[in-house]
């Protein structure tokens, strides 16, 4: 429901001399159905025959129906495209969990695999990961944050091993032992909240895991 009530305001707002046409065209449809079914003077002197009782109405009825299914099709599929994107990304070795970003900011759904690698290069502070050649994804998923509707995309990536920490003198060696995670701060500003499980996980922390984990650490400090 709430999908259908963030297209139908999209609709109204982009769309709206559309709708009003076709609110029009389905009132006229009304008029004329209501003309070729009764005893009017119209329907007696015009109308009264097979085709006019039937087969008229019907067709006309039905190809309103599909022309309409196929604008609501249309206008969900360019609501999606224009919606604000995000990536949470994976990293796993083997079947632990090594990093985690939820959520960031993801300007097109192709750079979600060069955004991702990117992503693991900045969280773990190495220059070079190395991964298999390939990438699990799921289904995007239409997500609501403060009423204001974004696509979320979600992708795992598995590392073939650690990078070395003698050759990557900015590395953070936090993670050869600890599951790290990132949190998009979502004001705006270059900024994230991390932290930092132990040990590696066979499960990733979901959003709300790690805000929980993140809000807790701050208590006790």
């Amino acid at each position: 429901m709430k999908e259908i009530r963030q297209i139908l305001k999209y609709s109204w707002k982009n769309q709206k001399t559309d709708i009003l046409i076709g609110f029009l065209v389905v009132a006229i449809l009304i008029i004329w159905t209501s003309c070729t079914n009764g005893n009017t003077p119209f329907y007696i002197n015009v109308m009264d025959s097979w085709w006019g009782k039937w087969i008229d109405p019907i067709v006309g009825l039905t190809t309103f129906l599909l022309a309409f299914f196929l604008w609501i099709s249309r206008l969900r599929q360019n609501w999606r495209e224009n919606l604000p994107k995000r990536l949470t990304v994976h990293f796993k070795l083997g079947d632990k969990y090594i990093l985690t970003c939820h959520e960031a900011y993801l300007s097109a759904a192709g750079d979600i695999r060069a955004w991702a690698q990117q992503i693991g290069s900045q969280m773990s502070g190495a220059r070079f990961l190395e991964f298999f050649p390939y990438i699990t994804q799921l289904n995007p998923l239409v997500k609501i944050y403060n009423s204001e509707s974004y696509i979320l995309y979600e992708v795992t990536l598995y590392l073939k091993n650690f990078p070395d920490p003698n050759q990557e003198k900015l590395m953070d060696t936090r993670i050869l032992d600890e599951y790290k995670f990132w949190i998009d701060n979502r004001d705006d500003s270059p900024a994230n909240k991390t932290g930092y499980d132990k040990p590696h996980p066979s499960k990733a922390l979901t959003l709300d895991q790690a805000n929980n984990k993140i809000m807790n650490e701050e208590q006790l400090k």
